[in-house]
């Protein structure tokens, strides 16, 4: 019989100067029986911890009342095999019954096992979430067939196992039922095509994960991700915002969007880092005033809700850490905006220019000078976050002295030039 406490055998386990990812707390207690006869060892083991928390480095929690595990077999000698009859992971979350064997123990072990594969969705959300934040959502359970066989080194071992969902969310996308069905081979977890409802459209993908060599790699093959899905806030806020600047903070959003990938090689170690590059095509999208919006509103001088082009096409990649577009359009009722410019992943940083004509209200009233004004584009420099963009006055004051020259200069020019030709063409007979 033993017991022990969860946190100080991991701090046995766990290496020098490399804190785990994941901590764990709970007591543990149990029995192993073992038995020796002719070469062979046979032998059973059970444990179970109560109070299992598993906790990530920012805090987030798994917890689980109860684990058990059950593992019953032998091992002989003469031949370095380890015959696993039965082994059993039973918590309110997960379960794993599995059976194999294990060969060349001692030197260089190679797993051969199969078994099922159960799960409980709505236990096991809280464990995701301490990996990828509060939102993502998965609902139903279910019990399926997994394999394994080869060395323990994801580089050379073969696998396969599938999961499915009667729904999900994730950063505000509304997925429906779905299976995923992956298989591991030369390092690379290779993932059936998916095609899932989500958000009143369509995801059609094909990923595959690569495990090694390192960094780890997840990919995606190129062409239409997702399909006319209809836009919320939350999608804003969680990931578009990078794409269209203009959706940053906005309260209300309606309309429909597609994806198309040319590029999707996302460094699960250091996302920033990723290559990414597509479109965003707009169907029709219309917004209430946000953060960059509200900005825009201060050169425009009045606050609107606005939308954005119908059918337009921005492109967008991301590069050493910033999101870059192009081709955005923001339809007024008085005029179009465009903007061009990045994004930082990490810090939000914005560094964008937004083109538009000349507003109205700086019109001077002029008739001969808002001639020559009206048909001028003017460049508006932003800087800021998205959560708080703010204008580079500076440079946009530069901006209009110039612009105003130029716009004088040209107004003088022409008024001469149509002078000198009064005066120097011959009469009309």
């Amino acid at each position: 019989s033993y017991h022990g406490d969860m946190a100080r055998l991991q701090g046995w386990l766990t290496a020098p100067g490399k804190p785990p990812t994941l901590r764990a707390y709970g007591r543990l207690q149990g029995q192993a029986q073992v038995s020796h006869a002719a070469g062979v060892v046979s032998g059973r083991l059970d444990a179970t911890v109560t109070k299992l928390v598993m906790q990530n480095a920012d805090g987030r929690q798994f917890q689980d009342p109860e684990a058990k595990l059950t593992a019953r077999g032998s091992y002989q000698s003469s031949t370095d095999q380890l015959k696993l009859d039965e082994m059993l992971l039973a918590t309110t979350a997960l379960g794993v019954r599995a059976a194999g064997q294990v060969d060349s123990l001692s030197a260089n072990p190679k797993v051969n096992l199969t078994g099922r594969l159960g799960y409980d969705w709505q236990r096991l959300t809280p464990l995701l979430q301490s990996y990828a934040g509060d939102q993502i959502i998965f609902a139903g359970r279910g019990d399926r067939l997994m394999t394994f066989a080869g060395p323990l080194d994801p580089a050379v071992a073969q696998a396969a196992a599938a999961v499915d969902w009667t729904g999900a969310y994730v950063y505000g996308f509304q997925f429906g039922p779905g299976v995923l069905d992956a298989r591991l081979a030369g390092g690379v977890v290779e993932c059936a095509p998916l095609d899932l409802s989500v958000s009143e459209g369509r995801l059609s993908a094909r990923p595959r994960l690569r495990l090694s060599p390192e960094p780890m790699l997840l990919e995606v093959e190129p062409g239409r991700l997702i399909q006319q899905v209809r836009i919320n806030p939350n999608m804003c806020a969680q990931g578009l915002q990078y794409i269209a600047p203009v959706l940053a903070g906005v309260a209300t959003a309606e309309g429909r969007f597609s994806i198309d990938l040319d590029q999707c090689r996302i460094r699960l170690d250091d996302p920033a880092q990723s290559e990414l590059s597509g479109r965003f095509t707009v169907h029709t999208i219309e917004i209430g005033p946000g953060a960059l919006v509200r900005e825009l509103a201060v050169v425009l001088n009045r606050a609107t809700a606005a939308k954005l082009q119908r059918e337009s096409v921005i492109r967008f990649h991301l590069a050493k850490g910033r999101v870059y577009h192009e081709g955005l359009e923001l339809v007024f009722p008085e005029m179009t905006v465009r903007t061009y410019g990045s994004v930082g992943v990490t810090d939000q940083t914005m560094s964008l220019v937004a083109e538009m004509p000349i507003p109205p209200k700086w019109l001077a009233g002029n008739q001969v000078l808002d001639s020559a004004l009206k048909n001028q584009v003017l460049k508006v420099p932003i800087r800021g976050t998205l959560g708080k963009p703010a204008i580079d006055h500076r440079t946009l004051d530069q901006y209009n002295k110039s612009l105003l020259r130029n716009a004088t200069k040209n107004v003088i020019e022409g008024e001469l030039n149509r002078q000198l030709d009064r005066l120097f063409q011959p009469p009309k007979r």
